[in-house]
C-alpha cells in the first residue's frame, strides 16, 4: 500500500483585487459642432390620414399634418397642423414659438452618432480636442483640472463615423485635424492609428428637409 501525504495548495490569486474595469468615454465630455439649426438637422412634413366613426356625428375620412423636427435622423418634437401651410407656418416659426424636445434622445444621440451636422451614422473614430478654439476671437483654452481634488486634466472629445473622420486642414480653427488626437473608446491615445478616410467631393448628402 503506497502511503504519503496531500499537499494543500494554496491559491495564490484568491486574495488579488480583480483587475480594473477600464472606463470608456464619458458622454459628458463628448463636445458637438456647432448647429446652425439649433437642436435640430432636419424636417419632415406629412399627411396623417384617419377614419372617424362616430354614431353622433356620422363617418368620414379625416387628414391632418404631423410636423415632424429630426435630429441625427430620430424625431425630437412633433407638432399637428390642420393642412399644409399651416404646417410650413409652424417650422417658419420654429424659433418664435416654443416647442417640446426630447431633450434626453438628444443627449443619447449626441454621445453615440456622428458629430457631423446631419450624419445619421454611429460613431466608430474618436478624437481627443487638443485646444477649445473661440472662432470670434480665437482665445484657446487646453484642457485643464476641474478641482484641486482632482488633478487628471479632463478632457473634450468629438467622435465621428468613418465616412466623416477626416476634418480638413487650414481652415476650421477648431473643428480641423490639426486639432484633434486619435483615441480609442477609452480615451487612450493610439500610437499608429489608422489614417482618417479621404473625403470624396463628388458625394453630397441627402437633403434634410422632406415633405411626404
Amino acid at each position: 500500500m503506497i502511503t504519503g501525504t496531500v499537499s494543500q495548495g494554496t491559491n495564490s490569486d484568491a486574495s488579488a483585487p480583480p483587475p480594473a474595469k477600464r472606463a470608456k468615454i464619458d458622454h459628458s465630455r463628448i463636445k458637438p459642432l456647432p448647429r446652425s439649426g439649433g437642436q435640430i438637422d432636419g424636417v419632415r412634413i406629412g399627411h396623417v390620414i384617419r377614419f372617424k366613426d362616430s354614431s353622433v356625428s356620422g363617418s368620414e375620412w379625416r387628414t391632418n399634418v404631423d410636423v415632424e423636427l429630426l435630429y441625427k435622423g430620430e424625431v425630437v418634437a412633433r407638432k399637428t397642423a390642420s393642412d399644409i401651410n399651416s404646417a410650413c407656418l409652424m417650422v417658419a416659426n420654429l424659433l418664435h414659438k416654443p416647442w417640446k424636445f426630447d431633450h434626453s434622445k438628444i443627449d443619447l444621440l449626441e454621445s453615440t452618432k456622428c458629430c457631423q451636422t446631419g450624419c445619421t451614422a454611429d460613431a466608430r473614430v474618436f478624437y481627443r480636442v487638443k485646444t477649445d478654439k473661440c472662432h470670434h476671437c480665437q482665445h484657446e483654452n487646453t484642457s485643464y483640472p476641474m478641482t484641486s481634488y482632482d488633478p487628471q486634466p479632463r478632457y473634450d472629445y468629438r467622435i465621428f463615423c468613418d465616412a466623416h473622420s477626416f476634418r480638413g486642414v487650414d481652415c476650421g480653427l477648431d473643428d480641423g485635424q490639426h486639432n484633434y488626437e486619435r483615441v480609442n473608446e477609452y480615451g487612450e491615445v493610439m500610437e499608429n492609428p489608422p489614417p482618417p478616410t479621404q473625403p470624396d467631393p463628388a458625394v453630397v448628402s441627402v437633403p434634410a428637409i422632406a415633405f411626404v
